[in-house]
């Protein structure tokens, strides 16, 4: 009984994590009137929420949180790998189920004063209670200051890939108290009021061309890429987590990794799948580049592995390789005279795209298939219940890719096992690929769309659509 509660709440878990994706998305007026003095003086123009506001501990919309790291900082950032590296942190010493890290003393706040432990205590407390960066801590147990320039986090199991969790922004004590705060920050840019919207400074001792940044109070979702059409803003980041894309003509984009994976779970409708070597041969047959493509247009990433192809850890690593034809042969005999149901949300075109995909890939093995597509609701307490063949799933990932949530029994304990350092990444992908609890098909990205005229291309990092939009700026204003 013990392990059934378990796993139900495991799945519940997971299915709360499909709809962590769906943040409002408050936003931009129409026209130009009481702004143009500042906007056009701008070297770019942005959308966000005022009314949201910029307290990264209260804000809750999509568009905001990409700006936080314009103005906030964490103890460390992650780059295009995932590999943590440390920003207002001096270092970090992980041992057993404990972080000890030393801070930057050389780090001041936008006010002058510099930054020290209570500041962390403060920030990571707010953090653990916060829209967006609950997920990423929910592994912490707490954090305690063990000198003026030190503190040490606890965790609630060993995990040797943690640090890359310490993301979430560090400001100073005391000045984050409710949603209508400004609090003072160590990024780059400083935040005031303006007509219709609000002003980012670049600050003294940081680099860029963009000086100056405009952001334009939002109020319509619907109008965010007309917006960006008609030349009101020059930046807009959609996550596509609705599985929508409005294409803008003469923009252009550029992919944010958003560490989201793409999936089949493997339900108890089908006595067949709950065999491990009929779905290792199922995976195999699979051709992931084509279900990207198809499935999601193209933003995302075919893996068979099931954490993120650009995590650092997975340098060397590699997928068992499965003979495709004996595969093809195998699934078409273990599924002969049986209908295998794909279920879907009906309410997420990707998703329904997805699953007729994958349809279409089994049908061509010899497979019958049928793609079961219900609202939301209704597909949520499928994947609870356990009530289906196969479902397509998506789930949002922590930086230091804890796949937890979607796995039981010995593949869990060797999860943890790698966690703890005990296993080898080798090892544990080894031993996925053998049992294949889930069967990954890839990590869907997001999108920036962006004005032609800039001097550079838009670069971003994972999960961090503007970390690099001060080196661009419009060619003419």
């Amino acid at each position: 009984m013990k392990r059934i509660v378990a796993l139900l709440l495991a799945l519940l878990i997971l299915v709360v994590s499909l709809t962590a994706c769906g943040k409002k998305k408050p936003t931009p007026t129409g026209g130009k009137e009481d702004y143009v003095s500042v906007a056009e003086s701008s070297d770019l123009i942005l959308p966000y929420s005022r009314e949201d506001g910029i307290n990264p501990f209260k804000a809750t919309s999509l568009m905001n949180e990409g700006i936080m790291t314009l103005l906030y900082q964490g103890l460390y950032t992650i780059d295009e790998h995932y590999l943590p590296t440390a920003t207002l942190a001096s270092n970090a010493i992980v041992s057993g189920k404990t972080i000890s890290v030393t801070l930057n003393t050389d780090r001041a706040f936008s006010d002058g004063t510099f930054m020290n432990s209570s500041d962390v205590v403060y920030s990571f407390n707010l953090a653990k209670d916060s829209t967006y960066y609950a997920t990423a801590l929910s592994q912490f147990e707490s954090v305690a200051a063990t000198g003026a320039n030190k503190v040490t986090f606890t965790l609630k199991r060993e995990n040797q890939f943690a640090v890359s969790n310490l993301t979430f922004p560090i400001v100073k004590s005391g000045t984050a108290t409710d949603a209508g705060n400004i609090p003072v920050g160590t990024g780059a840019y400083l935040y005031a009021e303006a007509e219709s919207g609000g002003l980012l400074t670049l600050k003294k001792g940081f680099d860029g061309k963009a000086k100056q940044i405009y952001l334009l109070n939002a109020t319509d979702s619907a109008s965010l890429l007309n917006s960006l059409a008609i030349g009101n803003v020059d930046l807009v980041f959609d996550d596509i987590c609705n599985g929508k894309l409005t294409r803008v003509d003469n923009a252009k984009q550029a992919q944010v990794d958003m560490n989201h994976l793409l999936f089949l779970g493997v339900g108890g409708g089908s006595s067949a799948l709950q065999n491990a070597e009929t779905r290792v041969n199922l995976s195999a047959v699979l051709n992931r580049t084509d279900l990207i493509s198809t499935g999601v247009d193209g933003y995302g990433t075919p893996t068979a592995l099931p954490f993120n192809p650009a995590w650092y850890a997975l340098d060397g690593v590699s997928a068992p390789t499965v003979d495709q034809k004996a595969a093809k042969a195998a699934v078409a005999a273990a599924f002969q005279g049986k209908t295998l149901t794909i279920l879907t949300d009906a309410d997420n075109p990707y998703k329904v795209k997805m699953g007729n995909a994958v349809a279409q890939q089994l049908a061509n093995a010899g497979i019958n298939t049928s793609v079961k597509a219900v609202s939301y609701q209704e597909y949520a307490k499928a994947v609870v219940s356990g009530g289906y063949d196969l479902y397509v799933g998506e789930m949002k990932m922590t930086q230091d890719m804890d796949i937890g949530a979607v796995l039981r029994g010995d593949i869990l304990a060797d999860f943890y096992g790698l966690w703890s350092a005990q296993l080898k990444v080798q090892d544990f992908v080894k031993n996925f690929s053998a049992q294949m609890p889930i069967i990954p098909i890839g990590y869907r990205n997001g999108v920036v769309c962006y004005t032609k005229d800039m001097t550079t291309d838009v670069e971003t990092l994972p999960g961090q659509p503007f970390a690099k939009i001060n080196a661009v700026a419009k060619r003419s204003k």
